[in-house]
């Protein structure tokens, strides 16, 4: 039951590990077109 217990954890991790990498280059990418989008936006609304 304990050894069980212990892959679905380890599992668990990987997972959460894999999930978080991909969630910072998600918000990388997210940070850079923003970056690249405000400027764009803000000379749109200004006419």
């Amino acid at each position: 039951m304990l050894r069980i217990y212990g892959t679905i954890v380890a599992d668990f991790f990987s997972g959460f590990t894999i999930v978080l990498k991909k969630l910072s280059t998600f918000l990388k990418y997210f940070e850079y077109t923003e970056t690249v989008s405000f400027p764009l936006s803000t000379t749109k609304s200004k006419g």
